[in-house]
């Protein structure tokens, strides 16, 4: 059987300070930024850095999260509604739960760039359409 330390991606300092920030939740051109990277590459994070750290990452995110909580949370996220309120004269009149679009389009988006199906450049306009 092969040694899994064998497979093992050696990442340099910043590519390692960049997966601990998108772990710690930053979003890429932010962990880019922290790690050292600079603001053209930053810009470009999820082009140019992601694939490279995509297996560490998905370490890393599986140590703190197992997939099942994982997919729970996205699941949620691609479900979220959001309460509207309507009034009239001051007055509360109505209340709704209504799908949050804004929420389910960054969650599908996300999810895409995990799995590796969405990669971005700064040029480039996503977008995303989701059927529930």
């Amino acid at each position: 059987m092969p040694n899994s330390d064998e497979n093992k991606v050696i990442l340099k300092q910043r590519e390692r300070l960049f997966v601990e920030g998108v772990v710690a939740g930053k979003s890429a051109r932010r962990s880019a930024l922290d790690a050292g990277y600079s603001e053209f590459m930053a810009e470009s994070a999820t082009a140019k850095i992601l694939p490279k750290v995509r297996a560490t990452l998905a370490e890393e995110l599986e140590k703190r999260m197992p997939m099942g909580k994982l997919a729970e949370k996205i699941l949620a996220g691609l479900e979220a509604t959001e309460v509207r309120l309507a009034s009239k004269g001051g007055e509360f009149t109505d209340e709704r739960s209504v799908p949050d679009f804004s929420e389910r389009r960054e969650t599908a988006t996300l999810l895409a760039k995990l799995l590796g199906a969405l990669n971005e450049s700064p040029q480039t306009n996503v977008q995303v359409v989701l059927d529930l």
